[in-house]
């Protein structure tokens, strides 16, 4: 955030989105000592479960849950206070709209923009979701994940799926915004709903765990570089990437912001030939950058 400060225009209302799972590592917390010689992400819920066994398999009876949300479900408040304060407190600093990459947690009741996690979770269920905070530091809204990847279903994580009908634009200074996280983003149900509210701006928060090959790059331009630049749908449209390794876990890919107008200069993913479209683009798919665009606002 200091780094976006410093390039960012200090008289213009900003707009910061981080990456799809930025909160994922949060299970980890207080747990340094359990996880230091972990390899694996089998093994690192293999050795939270034993040592929070009691607890988990109680929530797992009442609920009927599996062992990774019963987990998550364990140790939300601790999970949430750390991502609530973290983005309030920033978007608060630096005067910011922020959308939250994504946290898989339950759901809990918010008031006055202010979410009472403290209160408990309304659920035992566990989503993969993407809050947007003001320049208040208080919450406007949240997007849950609809579309889930194998990984985020029985194959790993048994999130809940979140429910199409829910999809919802935000209004802000900035312009309408629509998130739709990562998979969500190349779904036509999901597009139709955010143009049905008249979104100006598509956000894309992403983690990718394939490399970034000549092939998975053109699979990405079938998200929201073809609903914004391609189809017109939006004015513009944000895709973060998640870059880094959780245990066996690698993320790829190259962030993006693009436009719905001819950009100027024609840019492209790294293996791609350029093409209009993308305002900026980052170097690398595997390590971290920060991309800061003026817009016309819409």
């Amino acid at each position: 955030m200091k780094e976006v400060a410093n390039e960012a225009n200090p008289e213009l209302p900003t707009l910061v989105v981080f990456p799809e799972d930025v909160g994922l590592m949060l299970i980890a917390q207080d747990n340094q000592e359990t996880l230091n010689t972990v390899e694996t992400i089998e093994e690192a819920i293999k050795k939270m479960t034993m040592k929070h066994f009691l607890p988990l398999v109680w929530y797992r009876v009442r609920y009927n849950i599996s062992w990774v949300p019963a987990l998550y479900y364990y140790r939300n408040k601790v999970i949430a206070e750390t991502y609530f304060n973290t983005f309030s407190s920033l978007a608060r600093k630096h005067q910011v709209y922020i959308v939250a990459g994504s946290v898989p947690l339950p759901h809990y009741k918010i008031t006055d923009g202010q979410v009472l996690y403290q209160e408990g979770a309304t659920g035992p269920q566990i989503y993969n979701t993407s809050y947007l905070f003001d320049i208040d530091g208080k919450v406007i809204g949240y997007q849950d994940k609809v579309h889930l990847l194998e990984l985020e279903q029985e194959e790993g994580l048994h999130l809940t799926p979140g429910i199409l009908e829910d999809i919802e634009v935000f209004d802000t200074n900035i312009g309408r915004l629509g998130i739709a996280v990562c998979l969500d983003s190349f779904k036509e149900d999901i597009i139709d709903r955010l143009r049905e509210q008249k979104a100006d701006i598509l956000i894309q928060p992403s983690a990718n765990p394939l490399l970034w090959e000549k092939w998975q790059q053109e699979e990405w331009l079938e998200s929201s570089y073809k609903y914004t630049h391609k189809l017109q749908y939006f004015k513009y449209a944000i895709n973060p990437m998640m870059n880094g390794d959780f245990f066996d876990l690698s993320f790829y890919g190259q962030s993006s912001i693009i436009s719905k107008e001819k950009s100027g200069s024609k840019k492209n993913f790294s293996d791609l030939p350029p093409q209009e479209g993308f305002l900026s683009i980052s170097d690398s798919a595997d390590k971290e950058e920060i991309l800061v665009v003026e817009i016309e606002l819409p």
